[in-house]
Order: structure tokens, then C-alpha cells, then sequence
């Protein structure tokens, strides 16, 4: 079997930590890869900007925040 990759792609990638969102600590929320643009997402937790619990027993209060930043 042979690679028939075209080999590295030059790209940067564009590290994101939109102000709506918590402060993180270790990562970052949005990583951007310009060399065939993925887009990988992390630390989506149920807090707040400020840091509090969004919808303490509400399944459905932390999707919607995470979604709507």
C-alpha cells in the first residue's frame, strides 16, 4: 500500500476564547485549523461568564447557553 497524501499542508491554527464564555483554565474553547479548516470545540460546561452553574437541575438550561455564545 502507498501514500497518496499530497504530504503537510502549511496552515496555522487560531486559538479562540470567546469573551461570552467562562475563562478557561488548561485550554481553550475554539480551536481553528486553517490547513483544510476543522474546527475542534472544548470546555463547553455549564457555567456562565462569570463562572456560576447555568440551570442548577435543568437538563435543558446548559445545551441552550452553551449554544447561543
Amino acid at each position: 500500500m502507498t501514500d497518496s497524501s499530497p504530504g503537510p499542508m502549511a496552515g496555522t491554527a487560531n486559538f479562540i476564547n470567546p469573551a461570552a464564555l467562562h475563562p478557561p483554565t488548561g485550554y481553550t474553547h475554539v480551536v481553528e485549523v486553517t490547513a483544510g479548516r476543522p474546527v475542534y470545540i472544548a470546555g463547553q460546561v455549564a457555567l456562565d461568564p462569570a463562572g456560576a452553574l447555568v440551570g442548577p437541575g435543568d437538563l435543558r438550561a446548559p445545551p441552550s447557553i452553551r449554544w447561543s455564545s
